[in-house]
């Protein structure tokens, strides 16, 4: 439990701010070969998909999760087991976690609108039609997914995530 992180990133566009979670798992002490496996091992085991990321120090690399879905599935597995610790619940409040943030970037952000994007606030989840339109239109022209992420003010990872599920739907 020690070398695993719920981390609470943004996404800065104008005067918004939209916080988003985040999972890392300090494994740099792993070779990249050594993070592969345990990634692979963990999609394979729980269908929970990890992303290899550089990292400065150490072996120079670490496993993150930034998609909402693999998130949450994580979260869910490991929930029961880390609640068994008192002092390490905080590492699966996720709501609570968001809340603290957002608070904290309202104090120091006072000329902002922030918000938080995760799967109980549906006005940042789901998709106007309009916006679903706006997607279709921008992508079949070829933009690039972080200008329209910026353009209907969304994360890329968000956007990432619409857009495959989207070509899944047959949409794109």
């Amino acid at each position: 439990m020690d070398d695993g992180s719920l981390v609470v990133n943004n996404y800065k566009q104008n005067s918004n701010i939209t916080l988003f979670p985040q999972i890392v798992l300090y494994t740099q002490s792993f070779t990249k070969e050594e993070n592969i496996l345990l990634k692979e091992h963990i999609e394979k085991t729980f269908n929970i998909k990890f992303t290899l990321s550089k990292r400065n120090d150490g072996t120079k690399y670490i496993l993150k999760i930034n998609k909402r879905n693999e998130i949450y599935s994580f979260i869910d597995l490991i929930k029961p087991y880390v609640s068994q610790v008192p002092s390490m619940k905080y590492k699966v409040e996720i709501e609570n976690k968001l809340i603290e943030t957002k608070s904290k970037y309202e104090n120091k952000y006072k000329n902002k609108n922030i918000k938080i994007a995760n799967k109980y606030t549906s006005d940042t989840i789901n998709y106007t039609a309009d916006e679903e339109n706006e997607i279709i239109e921008m992508y079949n022209k070829g933009y690039r997914y972080i200008h329209i992420a910026k353009h209907l003010n969304r994360s890329y990872y968000g956007l990432y995530d619409k857009i495959k599920r989207m070509k899944i739907e047959g949409k794109l």
